[in-house]
């Protein structure tokens, strides 16, 4: 398990999820509107070939697929670029 605890200093918001994953944690991030989807497409949209031509439904399968190949390291450093300089983010392992 993984404890995650975020906060946002311009939007004095705090945050404490648990995920089995990191992925997971992201997910939550996004329940919680945190993140959008907008911040992901921006952000990795690049990255996946041809996604321009995609169709609209074809855009988010792609993105999500990408996301869910990225190491622990780099969905991260993902979800810290989607807030910009005022998210702080402190991770914790937990164990069971």
């Amino acid at each position: 398990m993984i404890k995650f605890n975020g906060a946002d200093t311009q939007r004095i918001q705090k945050w404490t999820i648990e995920g089995n994953t990191v992925y997971d944690v992201l997910l939550q991030l996004q329940e919680k509107d945190v993140i959008s989807y907008e911040d992901l497409e921006l952000r990795v949209s690049d990255e996946i070939k041809n996604f321009d031509e995609l169709e609209p439904d074809e855009q988010v399968d792609k993105i999500y697929d990408y996301i869910s190949e990225l190491s622990d390291g780099d969905l991260k450093f993902l979800i810290s670029r989607c807030n910009g300089a005022a998210f702080y983010q402190k991770w914790t392992d937990i164990e069971e």
